[in-house]
């Protein structure tokens, strides 16, 4: 088994990612993770939905907040609002968007 073959199987737009464009850049992948959680408030309890983008450290080096990741399915665009995490392993970026 090849953990980088596997990668790029996982984010294949034809399998499990979307096609994104980063800063205007196009031939990027990604998977988009749309979490829902509950926010407990005054003693009263939300859902609320995040977004955040998976991003191989092989196509996007450095994600910067404030970019822009443009989903090409649904011309749809989120700009990155939390500092980018790095995985345990160094392959994939976590980016918070709104």
């Amino acid at each position: 088994m090849n953990f980088a073959d596997d990668l790029d199987v996982f984010f294949d737009p034809d399998e499990h990612g979307e096609a994104i464009r980063y800063n205007g850049v196009g031939g990027f992948s990604a998977i988009w993770n749309r979490p829902t959680g509950d926010l407990e408030v005054n003693g009263g309890s939300f859902v609320v939905a995040t977004n955040t983008f998976m991003l191989p450290i092989t196509q996007i080096a450095q994600p910067v907040v404030g970019d822009i990741i443009n989903v090409v399915r649904l011309d749809e665009n989120f700009e990155i609002n939390g500092e980018p995490r790095l995985n345990d392993d160094g392959t994939v970026w976590t980016c918070e968007v709104s």
